[in-house]
């Protein structure tokens, strides 16, 4: 309906691109979650990160995905510990390695925290 990509989920974007309330744009991202759109974003989103041509993400390729997100919500870099953790939390199989299922799942709840932040901001 609005044209969005995983890219324009930022906040700033749907705030000034649509003059949207943050209830307003939790909406969309919640459509963006529930159509075809999110699936074809997430699966591009794990061919870039995959930068080896695996099919799976190792641990040095969640590790800049991980970073880049949190930096880019306004976070720090996790320490090493932290990751670990974040990483285990990821890898539901217990592979050591990340499937593009488990990256879909992580980068919907990401979009769903998001959208529940901002429910509770409005």
């Amino acid at each position: 309906e609005f044209g969005l990509t995983a890219g324009d989920t930022d906040l700033c974007i749907l705030r000034s691109r649509f003059a949207m309330t943050d209830p307003e744009a939790a909406a969309v991202i919640r459509a963006f979650l529930a159509g075809p759109e999110f699936e074809a974003s997430a699966v591009e989103a794990f061919k870039e990160a995959d930068t080896d041509h695996s099919g799976f993400l190792d641990k040095a390729e969640t590790r800049q995905v991980v970073d880049a997100l949190i930096v880019e919500l306004g976070g720090g870099k996790l320490m090493d510990s932290e990751f670990e953790q974040a990483f285990a939390e990821i890898d539901t199989d217990g592979s050591g390695k990340i499937e593009q299922s488990e990256f879909a799942a992580l980068t919907r709840a990401v979009f769903e925290a998001i959208a529940d932040a901002l429910e509770g901001s409005g």
